[in-house]
């Protein structure tokens, strides 16, 4: 299975999410913003990044741009479930994420656009 990278300032969110992925057979770390990420992804062999795109320091667009710029063909799944999400979710597609998802979303919705990503 995968290696994947959770990004989410909200640790329960990030437990949540790591949760239904390694219940799916995928390894996970985590990170709690776009610094952290960032230096990971190049510490790390990493198949896929899940970002979310409201987070203090360093934010989901930024975190976005940083791997593409330094891992151009990693697959990129961005979230977010703020009031205007709609907006961010968009912005994250224009600026290099191969998908997005709407928090909330249900663990297999999460499953599902994994494995679309990845096959």
């Amino acid at each position: 299975m995968a290696h994947i990278l959770v990004i989410d300032d909200d640790v329960l969110v990030r437990q949540s999410v790591r949760h239904a992925l390694e219940h799916a057979g995928h390894s996970v770390i985590e990170a709690e913003d776009g610094t952290c990420a960032l230096a990971m992804a190049n510490e790390h062999a990493v198949d896929l990044i899940l970002t979310d795109l409201l987070m203090p320091r360093c934010d989901g667009v930024e975190t976005i741009l940083g791997i593409r710029k330094a891992h151009p063909q990693m697959k990129i799944l961005a979230m977010s479930g703020s009031l205007n999400q709609r907006h961010y979710l968009d912005l994250a597609s224009k600026l290099g994420a191969d998908a997005v998802l709407a928090k909330p979303f249900r663990p297999t919705q999460l499953r599902e656009a994994i494995t679309r990503l990845l096959s």
